[in-house]
């Protein structure tokens, strides 16, 4: 599931999907069929990550032979919808039920395993204390069970209160650590190091060469030269030696191995966020304030080269959202879906906000700075 992970994870995962190659990649060693669930399923945008569409052309491509000699009576494309969680449209048989709860338990919108794994692991190296999650009373409360004319994954009422804490533990990383103003701003100052360094090391006439061989099939399967580099299943640390080479002509290189970024937050949460533009609830108003930031602190921040210095950051947290058919849970010997039961109710979207970085300089500014961004007239 995790073998097409970028380095630096997923904060180079979008360079995967430049032109919408990792979907050709994968779309070349698939069946018709699972092009039109693909399609159906994820035709309103929300479709799986980028390292998972890669991951599973990397297994059709180079290890669809080995599925085949171990499991003769299976398609190995079976483990292509699980890793994307595609799953069919309709199930019209009893095998392309039970495969489509196989999909839900890897790659589900709710509760799967790829998420009880990185809900763990994330918690533990970030050092915070989130919830704890009793995953073996969570799994073993887990049953096949019939909904209506299909079969679903539904966990028993024994386990309800590992489920919502699931829910908040995932939520939990995602307002705090993933979205963390810290994580935000280092994730930036990586994607332009290594936008400059792709435009340094290419070739003059392609200057996206760079990126184009660190993040593709290519890479995987052999050495490829790029200058006077040659690139091989590339790692953090493969980019870190590319990147420290040219520490003298990429700005961020040194915020980044120094630890000592040149640029610091007005606000550092969502709640403060909410709290300064209190007065301006309205979405479009907030992305309008976004747009002319630099404009709106003109009058507060002078000098001209910290003015250009200053940096707006949008962050979209990727709260988990219930909707409909995604969780089943199993009460009173009937099966019914979560939303029905959801104590609070089910998000509806997704909450966006954004934050503003200011030249450390001009930090002692910072007050006026939010007053004049939450004052600001927008029309």
């Amino acid at each position: 599931h995790d073998c097409g992970h970028a380095p630096f994870s997923h904060t180079f995962e979008e360079f995967y999907n430049r032109d919408k190659r990792a979907e050709k990649f994968l779309f070349c060693h698939v069946d018709q069929k699972f092009k039109d669930d693909y399609i159906h399923n994820y035709n309103r945008g929300s479709g799986p990550s980028d390292h998972e569409v890669f991951s599973a052309a990397i297994f059709l491509k180079h290890y669809a032979k080995a599925f085949r000699g171990l499991f003769p009576e299976r398609e190995p494309i079976v483990i292509a919808r699980m890793i994307t969680g595609c799953i069919h449209q309709p199930a019209n048989t009893p095998q392309e039920q039970i495969e489509n709860c196989l999909i839900m338990l890897i790659n589900g919108q709710a509760i799967d395993v790829d998420k009880l794994d990185y809900i763990q692991r994330d918690t533990w190296a970030s050092g915070t204390n989130n919830v704890s999650i009793d995953i073996h009373r969570l799994l073993s409360a887990l049953e096949l069970s019939k909904f209506g004319n299909k079969l679903v994954p539904a966990f028993n009422k024994s386990a309800l209160n590992v489920v919502q804490s699931v829910l908040d533990g995932r939520n939990f990383l995602y307002n705090w650590i993933y979205s963390h103003h810290t994580v935000c701003y280092y994730s930036r100052l990586l994607s332009e190091a290594i936008k400059q360094l792709s435009r340094l090391l290419s070739p003059p006439e392609d200057t996206d060469r760079l990126l184009d061989v660190l993040f593709s099939a290519e890479s995987f399967e052999k050495p490829v030269p790029v200058g006077n580099s040659l690139l091989y299943l590339p790692s953090d640390g493969d980019i870190f030696y590319l990147l420290k080479q040219r520490h003298n002509d990429i700005k961020e290189i040194g915020e980044l191995l120094s630890r000592q970024p040149r640029l610091v937050p007005l606000w550092k949460t969502f709640a403060e966020f909410e709290l300064i533009f209190a007065n301006k609830g309205d979405t479009k108003q907030r992305e309008s304030i976004r747009a002319k930031v630099k404009e709106i602190l003109r009058e507060v921040i002078t000098d001209t080269s910290h003015l250009q210095a200053i940096t707006t950051l949008q962050v979209k947290p990727k709260i988990a959202v219930i909707h409909k058919g995604e969780l089943y849970v199993s009460l009173r010997n009937s099966v019914v879906p979560y939303e029905r039961i959801a104590t609070p109710p089910a998000v509806e979207e997704n909450i966006s906000y954004f934050f503003v970085f200011i030249p450390r300089e001009t930090a002692h500014l910072t007050e006026a700075c939010i007053s004049a961004l939450s004052g600001a007239r927008i029309y």
